[in-house]
């Protein structure tokens, strides 16, 4: 185990290095503790996190190096990133960071051939003072050994106990579970001898191992149901990667299932399937032989099956949606993003026919999501998003005659402010446009709602003085398209001019038929 400090920092640059390495998908936020609002409703940008601790480091203006960052690693994948976490735990306490109240971060790497985590956090306690850094990596070394030397040994015997519960039949099967447990078995002197870290950390006689083995060949059977189930996951997960790291991975993180491999490390004769969650020893040969276990297709062979399964999903279902696909590729163990396909570190560009398919059947999806209610709705509907295709927009009759909108409670809320810009304001704020075509409607994107606000039972008197034009309602019907931001309420217009005309209180975007509208919601 090591631990080493890394340089401080006035910025807290840390959270970039480390944020930048999820946004690669080469780690992974493990735990944000004491962050105020952002425990609650979450982060959005690495600098509302910056943000927050450089906040929380201002009470104490003497700091002028107030970013502590970590690096905890192990030998391999001695240590589960779990184990590193409960390590850092003790760790930061001894070191005087483990204030119940201390912000803290941590983050699992996984770009290195070792396990191995980031802890940040800031150089000032909960109280404002300095926490003290006097000669802190010596300080540091100290806690690492004394750690190492109390929790490798507890924690050697309290797995070596979980191991006897196991339904092993040898002693060979035995050491399988402390191998899937990261531990080195060997003999010596009638002796198990479990190592860790570069030291033995605990033993058990061999006879006692025997006897529990003895005792569970009298229970156990060879289920072949049991082993048919594994067959086919194995199988399945073997063709959705292309290579062992990848199975055992998956297979591991699905079902608590870790294979030990016996023989050579490239060319292993033989195998058993550690089954975590039912404490159990699976012999591989009895649920898929070693060579079909590793019988992995090429990352080529392994797109070329997925771009043919995408052509048939085309040809049986011409209006499925990227959501849809992605459902049906999760078992090959990939995904569309976009206008590529993305299997593992192998990325291509899906075939164009394809990819305007997809973009014309998300299109309508989105736009399906609205459930407008008659013709006039969905056609309002295509004139508000751009969209030139109403026929292929489906009609949503409710047979409850609407509207239990879910937006009602939010525009009920915003029309009972009593000033009239206030309620404007909150009104654009939440999202909402007011539209006039012939009736009233709340459009907002981001809830894909159009509430026709008439039907919702809200007093007219309680939104007519926010409409442009005059104090009441247009009765003649809407001809013309256009558009018009709304002004100050009292603003007069020029009756015929204006009568006949779709009025909004707010603005369209740049690109009305760019759904995503730069991420504030998507379709």
């Amino acid at each position: 185990m090591i631990a080493t400090i890394l340089p401080s920092s006035p910025s807290f640059h840390a959270i970039a290095y480390n944020e930048a390495k999820v946004a690669q998908g080469k780690a992974k936020l493990l735990e944000l503790k004491n962050f105020g609002p952002i425990n609650t409703f979450g982060y959005s940008s690495p600098e509302e996190l910056t943000q927050y601790l450089m906040e929380y480091t201002s009470r104490n203006d003497r700091i002028k190096q107030p970013q502590f960052h970590l690096a905890i690693s192990c030998k391999g994948h001695e240590y589960t990133e779990e184990q590193l976490v409960e390590f850092a735990h003790q760790y930061l306490k001894e070191m005087g960071y483990g204030d119940p109240e201390q912000p803290l971060l941590i983050y699992g790497h996984h770009d290195t051939e070792n396990t191995h985590i980031h802890i940040i956090t800031s150089r000032i306690d909960p109280k404002g003072k300095k926490i003290n850094d006097s000669n802190e990596r010596r300080k540091s070394q100290k806690i690492l050994n004394k750690l190492m030397k109390t929790d490798l040994k507890a924690n050697a015997e309290r797995d070596m106990k979980v191991a006897m519960q196991f339904d092993f039949r040898n002693v060979n099967q035995f050491k399988a579970v402390m191998e899937a447990m990261n531990y080195e078995c060997y003999e010596a002197e009638g002796m198990m001898c479990i190592k860790k870290g570069g030291m033995v950390q605990s033993k058990i006689a061999n006879d006692t191992i025997t006897i529990q083995a003895d005792r569970n060949k009298l229970y156990h059977k060879n289920d072949v149901t049991e082993n048919a189930k594994w067959k086919a996951i194995f199988k399945k997960y073997r063709d959705t990667n292309s290579s062992r790291s990848g199975l055992e991975r998956d297979l591991k993180k699905m079902f608590g299932i870790s294979l030990v491999f016996f023989g050579k490390k490239d060319s292993p004769y033989g195998y058993v399937a550690i089954d975590f969650h039912n404490k159990k020893v699976l012999e591989g040969g009895n649920i898929l032989g070693i060579k079909n276990l590793l019988d992995f297709k090429t990352p080529e062979e392994h797109m070329n099956e997925i771009e043919e399964f995408i052509n048939n999903t085309f040809d049986q279902n011409a209006h499925i949606t990227t959501k849809e696909l992605n459902k049906r590729l999760r078992r090959l163990g990939a995904f569309v993003r976009k206008d590529s396909i993305i299997f593992g570190d192998i990325k291509k560009v899906m075939a164009e026919g394809h990819r305007a398919i997809l973009e014309r059947n998300n299109k309508v999806e989105w736009r399906n999501g609205f459930k407008p209610q008659n013709a006039k709705e969905r056609d309002l509907l295509c004139k508000l998003t751009g969209y030139e295709y109403p026929e292929l927009i489906t009609i949503t009759e409710s047979i409850h005659g609407k509207y239990h909108c879910k937006d009602l409670k939010e525009l009920t809320e915003i029309f009972n402010i009593p000033d009239i810009q206030e309620r404007l304001k909150a009104f654009e704020t939440a999202g909402f446009k007011l539209v006039i075509e012939g009736e009233v409607y709340a459009y907002r994107p981001e809830t894909q709602t159009l509430t026709n606000i008439a039907k919702t039972g809200i007093d007219k008197d309680l939104y007519a003085p926010m409409l442009p034009s005059r104090q009441h309602l247009p009765s003649k019907k809407i001809q013309s398209s256009k558009t018009l931001r709304a002004s100050h309420p009292s603003q007069s217009h020029d009756g015929s001019k204006y009568a006949n005309r779709e009025w909004e209180v707010g603005k369209y975007e740049k690109d009305r038929d760019d759904l995503d509208h730069n991420g504030k919601y998507t379709y």
